[in-house]
């Protein structure tokens, strides 16, 4: 065999090498693409509890509606006008229930148990705990990633991303201003969901605080 042929065989295999490498690639770089930023956070069976959070929340909003998923969205945030930003609307019996039936590792990505004060009266302040969203957790991450890519999100994901819980400036964005968010995206339908099953969370009184 000469050497000229010896030579067009390596290049040959050169040439098949590389396209295999560069089809590789490609396929990898597909794979990425696809991959849903939930997907790059929760494993497939807690996307799965996940949307039970959504689709208890949409079905709380929707029922009784009589319209589109859109227009009854927009008929439960007008309810919140001014300053007036108790939840209304969603069963707190059954909230309770569906936080229940999700796994301790899911619902601690989310959530953490936090203490405060609460004063239902002048003379009644008591320590409660309560809900709030825990920023370290994959949700938490989640948020801050996917609102630092969506100019809509931007304000949303860095005042959460600074204030570690949801501030009244959040809320406000939320209940004020909903247009803001895509109904048609199933992660910010989770954002939504998330934010309010957590202003929906029943506070639990430790003790009352003496009033001296």
């Amino acid at each position: 065999m000469t050497k000229n042929k010896i030579r067009l065989i390596l290049v040959a295999l050169g040439a098949i090498f590389l396209s295999i490498s560069l089809i590789a690639i490609v396929k990898e770089f597909g794979k990425d693409e696809s991959k849903t930023q939930l997907e790059t956070y929760f494993e497939p069976n807690q996307i799965e509890e996940l949307n039970k959070l959504t689709e208890f929340v949409i079905g709380q909003i929707i029922k009784d509606c009589g319209g589109d998923q859109a227009s009854c969205f927009n008929k439960y945030f007008d309810r919140f006008n001014g300053y007036d930003y108790e939840i209304t609307g969603i069963s707190k019996s059954k909230q309770s229930e569906l936080l229940d039936s999700l796994s301790p590792v899911l619902f601690s990505d989310i959530w953490a148990i936090c203490k405060g004060t609460r004063s239902y009266s002048e003379d009644s302040v008591v320590n409660v705990e309560s809900l709030c969203p825990k920023t370290g957790g994959r949700f938490g991450s989640f948020l801050i990633d996917y609102c630092s890519n969506n100019n809509r999100l931007a304000a949303y994901g860095n005042t959460f991303e600074m204030a570690g819980d949801y501030p009244p400036s959040m809320t406000v964005q939320l209940l004020e201003n909903p247009s803001t968010f895509d109904l048609s995206s199933k992660e910010e339908l989770l954002l939504i969901s998330v934010h309010l099953l957590t202003l929906n969370s029943e506070h639990t009184i430790i003790e009352s605080i003496p009033n001296d």
